[in-house]
Formats: structure tokens, C-alpha cells, sequence
């Protein structure tokens, strides 16, 4: 059962149209948070991310960086069948573009082509590398035109909020107002849209770890600084998460089971 506690959030707007740094994740404490454009073939993304340390991709819903053919041709059977069931061509568009941007992340780190990369659905609804040991865990969001993919050495769940009801959905497009209510009380209402926005992003990522295992149901908050909040369980259980610099309206966070003091995230530096 969630529990309230005293500690109090305070919010803060999306970053406007201009400088990315006026977000807080730049004045988290501990937290070194280096945007980088996007850039397939980065020596920062090179190895496995070690414990205490994420890599993020912020990337749009289209054939952009890499052509349609290149990405089509990377995808397995399993892939192009699944997004024939999407409801309309644009779901299905970022779904594609979203799994081969996905490999061509990977087969950089696996040395090896993106269609050689052994991708199966887990479970959750999110691709994981088939009989892998120490490899990367992943998790994948959309918001709209957006996609946002999360890699670390920590079992990790990105949660993404719009303002538009309805238009957030999960990895396996299905809709998330299911979850919209999860830890209502472990983010305590703030006033303003653009605050509950980010308040969907903050539970629907803790709501995805602890939907996965990960952690307990029992929650709280313990320590809020700068762009970051610790959550504990009554089990010893904590995890971390982490505010996301998004554009517009959109907000993004990202709950990992582990604390993190670097934060690689590419197609940060411009929107």
C-alpha cells in the first residue's frame, strides 16, 4: 500500500523554447546529465553502461538518420508482423522506427549488424536481447511523434505524460490511463496542467518497475533533489527517478532500481 510522507515535490515548468538547461536535471546534485545530438556511432555509447550510469535516445517517429529501407530490411518476421495490428499507419510507422533505431543502438554495442541483433518481447511488453548475460536491460516509450529509449546495467521503466487524455501509450500501444492513478499519493497533486502532466510521467515509470518486480508495492518517498527522487519500500527496496528535459507539454521520467551519476542522453541537444 502506498504511504504519504512529508516530504513535499515542488514543481516546475517544462523547459520552454530555448536554452536545455534550464531544466533542474542540470543542477541535480551528483548527477552529471550530457546532452549529446544524435550520433549512431558515439564512443559514448560504444560499451555496456556500466552500473550508475543511463543512456537515453530521444528520437522522432520517422525515417530520419536512418532511411526506410536500411531500417526495414534490419527488422525480424516477428517485427513487421506486429505492426500490422497497430490502428493506424502512424502507430505502426513509429513503432518500425522505434525498433530500428532500437538495433542499430545495440548492434553498436554488440559489434554486429542491427539485423544480427537477437531481439524477443518479454513478458512486459519490452524487447530484450535473447539469452543474454550482462548485456544492457532496455525499456522503449512514445509520446505522439516521439520515441524515448532508456538503457542501463539496473532493471529501469520510462513513463511518459501528455496532456491529451488518451495519447499516451505504452511500448505495446496499448493505453496507459489504467495505471494514470498509481501513486497518487507518493506524488502528491500539484496545481497546474503542466505539473500533472508531469506527475503521469513520475507514477507511470515507478508504476512500470514495480508492475515489473522490481520493487515492492509499499512506497515512499524519501528524498526529492533537483530533478531526482529516491523511493523506498517497506522491504529495504529503493529506486531512484529521474526527470526528463522534454519538449512542450510532453513529460518524460525514468525509474530506475539503482541510483545513476551520469546520464548519456542523445537528441537532447536540440529539439
Amino acid at each position: 500500500m502506498l504511504e504519504e510522507t512529508s516530504v513535499q515535490l515542488t514543481g516546475y515548468a517544462p523547459y520552454p523554447a530555448g536554452p536545455i538547461r534550464r531544466h533542474p536535471i542540470f543542477r541535480t546534485p551528483g548527477l552529471d546529465f550530457i546532452a549529446h545530438q544524435v550520433i549512431y556511432r558515439s564512443p559514448a555509447h560504444r560499451e555496456y553502461p556500466e552500473e550508475g550510469r543511463l543512456i537515453l535516445w530521444r528520437v522522432r517517429a520517422e525515417w530520419s538518420g536512418i532511411s526506410r529501407e536500411e531500417g526495414l530490411a534490419s527488422l525480424s518476421r516477428a517485427e513487421t508482423e506486429r505492426a500490422r495490428y497497430y490502428p493506424n499507419p502512424s502507430l505502426a510507422r513509429r513503432y518500425l522506427v522505434g525498433r530500428a533505431v532500437l538495433r542499430r543502438i545495440l548492434s553498436v554495442m554488440l559489434n554486429c549488424s542491427p539485423a544480427a541483433v537477437d531481439l524477443v518481447e518479454g513478458a512486459d511488453g519490452q524487447p530484450h536481447v535473447r539469452a543474454a548475460t550482462s548485456l544492457p536491460l532496455i525499456h522503449v516509450a512514445y509520446a505522439g511523434t516521439c520515441i524515448v529509449i532508456g538503457i542501463s546495467a539496473v532493471p529501469l521503466a520510462v513513463g511518459i505524460g501528455m496532456p491529451t487524455a488518451g495519447a499516451d501509450r505504452d511500448a505495446a500501444g496499448s493505453n496507459t490511463e489504467a495505471d494514470a492513478g498509481f501513486a497518487a499519493t507518493l506524488f502528491p497533486d500539484l496545481p497546474g496542467s503542466l505539473e500533472l502532466v508531469q506527475q503521469r510521467a513520475w507514477r507511470r515509470s515507478v508504476f512500470r518497475l514495480a508492475t515489473s518486480g522490481v520493487i515492492g508495492p509499499d512506497l515512499s518517498v524519501t528524498t526529492q533533489y533537483g530533478a531526482a527522487s529516491i523511493i523506498s519500500t517497506s522491504k529495504g527496496q529503493w529506486c531512484q527517478v529521474l526527470d526528463l528535459p522534454m519538449p512542450g507539454h510532453v513529460a518524460a521520467a525514468v525509474a530506475l532500481a539503482g541510483r545513476v551519476t551520469r546520464v548519456d542522453a542523445f537528441g537532447w541537444v536540440r529539439d
